[in-house]
């Protein structure tokens, strides 16, 4: 059952990227986010999201491998950390 319910905020927290995205003037083209203008403004934002994109999956797939693991070991205090960090994030990215 945990693992429906991560699956269902992660495809949330999608939605709201490619919302976000779209709001920024980014395209989806041949697989990838391009910005629609070419400003130096513009190319800087984009290296910022393609790298917070990075991080953001790296994080989701520790999570992922870390599910299920015995209360009270190393793995589940890594568990912990990951989704502290998945709460503050979503905490100061919700107030933007």
């Amino acid at each position: 059952m945990m693992r429906q319910h991560v699956t269902m905020t992660i495809d949330r927290q999608r939605i709201t990227t490619v919302d976000a995205l779209l709001a920024f003037g980014y395209e989806f083209a041949g697989g990838q986010w391009f910005p629609s203008s070419g400003s130096i403004e513009t190319k800087r934002q984009y290296a910022l999201v393609k790298a917070d994109d990075g991080m953001c999956q790296e994080s989701i797939e520790q999570y992922q491998d870390l599910v299920g693991c015995p209360e009270r070991s190393p793995q589940h205090q890594a568990l912990e950390r990951l989704a502290g960090l998945a709460l503050a994030y979503e905490a100061a990215h919700s107030r933007k």
